[in-house]
């Protein structure tokens, strides 16, 4: 039996793998194509950030965030016109989706027989109340996604959370379904060479895109009450839309000048502040976005880096007793800078635990490794795409 020709469809971002949801696309779409060659990524348009590969390929027309829902509507039908003509050209049969705005494509793909997997990442309703949308558009939404679910072969989920709501959503307990964590490209980034924690100074590091779910809010916040003896600093290595709240609450704390803003960094320049500093913040706003568990990129890029990390939700890839990682509440209470410091004293005691998750990180989080069976579902042909929860 010949192999599928799949093609994954992101067209809500120019190509950045910087960004999430391009990054996790990306990853898939390298170990799928490593199986199964005849595997194509279609993106939106964009200026910059274009991938040399000829099996990505960049859609001709270009989203602007600023776009009305007229000029949204009109992007999404050229942009289901020119992907359409591309699963043509290329006799594609297997297509993997995110976003709303590819339901233009359900019909054509069901009268061309072409099988749809659905790539889940997050409650959308909730999304969509943080950013204060009306109750229209969030009601609206929601159907819309409802109709994509009930429409495609299958189910991908980031965690077996969002999973199980979206088959429940699906009027069919029966709907094929696959947990696929976030993984991440462990071989990409060396292993730090941290500084000695000597007990007197602890440096935090956050490496995000900022946004409200980071819940660095949280940090500040811990940061303003503290009293005690350490010099304790945080570092802020990215750009994002809440950044400037966050330099405004520095202000109203009084704080400035225990939080410092580096901006984008990149390259050599982030590897030796990874170096520099003790302690990496992980996502602690998740809750805000009505998940109970997550798996984000940026913990596994701590963990492959040997930076031990503070988290504010569960994860399915670190236990409770994973030695390198301190689970705070997933609340809105203040870091507890007295707790994280404890932490930092328990995790350098051990001199080798860099390499240690950086082993863990190849075994259990590299992308190599998360993606193993999604190639041998897109393989099942015959009887659409089978069961495979």
């Amino acid at each position: 039996m010949a192999n599928p020709r799949v093609l994954l469809i992101l067209w809500d971002y120019p190509f950045d793998c910087r960004k999430a949801p391009v990054s996790r696309a990306y990853h898939l779409f390298k170990e799928i194509r490593r199986k199964i060659p005849e595997t194509y990524l279609i993106f939106a348009g964009g200026d910059t950030n274009q991938a040399e590969d000829e099996n990505i390929v960049m859609l001709g027309c270009k989203r602007e965030a600023s776009q009305n829902t007229i000029k949204q509507a009109l992007y999404s039908l050229r942009a289901c016109l020119q992907t359409l003509r591309f699963i043509y050209s290329q006799k594609i049969d297997t297509v993997i989706m995110r976003g709303v705005g590819t339901a233009f494509l359900i019909p054509f793909l069901q009268i061309l027989g072409i099988r749809v997997f659905y790539d889940f990442h997050g409650f959308l309703y909730k999304e969509l109340e943080m950013k204060k949308r009306s109750r229209m558009v969030i009601m609206g939404v929601g159907q819309l996604e409802r109709y994509l679910i009930r429409s495609s072969d299958g189910i991908v989920g980031v965690t077996n959370e969002i999973t199980q709501y979206k088959v429940s959503r699906s009027s069919d307990p029966k709907k094929p379904c696959i947990t696929i964590g976030n993984g991440f490209d462990v071989a990409s980034v060396s292993v730090r060479k941290p500084l000695p924690f000597a007990g007197n100074e602890l440096r935090l590091l956050c490496v995000a895109n900022v946004s409200r779910w980071h819940g660095l809010d949280r940090v500040l916040h811990g940061l303003a009450v503290y009293s005690g003896t350490f010099e304790v600093t945080l570092h802020v290595a990215g750009d994002g839309p809440e950044l400037p709240s966050i330099r405004q609450l520095a202000e109203d704390l009084g704080i400035v000048d225990k939080v410092i803003f580096h901006g984008f960094m990149s390259g050599r320049e982030l590897d030796s502040l990874f170096d520099q500093c003790h302690i990496a913040v992980g996502s602690l706003g998740v809750h805000r976005i009505g998940l109970s568990e997550a798996s984000t990129l940026k913990a596994r890029e701590y963990c492959a880096r040997g930076i031990p990390f503070i988290y504010g939700i569960p994860d399915p890839d670190f236990s409770n007793n994973f030695p390198d990682l301190l689970y705070l509440p997933a609340d809105e209470t203040s870091v507890d800078v007295k707790e994280v410091i404890k932490f930092a004293s328990e995790t350098y005691a051990d001199p080798y635990h860099p390499q240690k998750m950086r082993c863990y990180a190849m075994e259990h989080l590299d992308w190599s490794v998360k993606a193993k069976g999604l190639e041998d579902i897109l393989k099942v042909r015959e009887d659409k795409c089978g069961d495979f929860a």
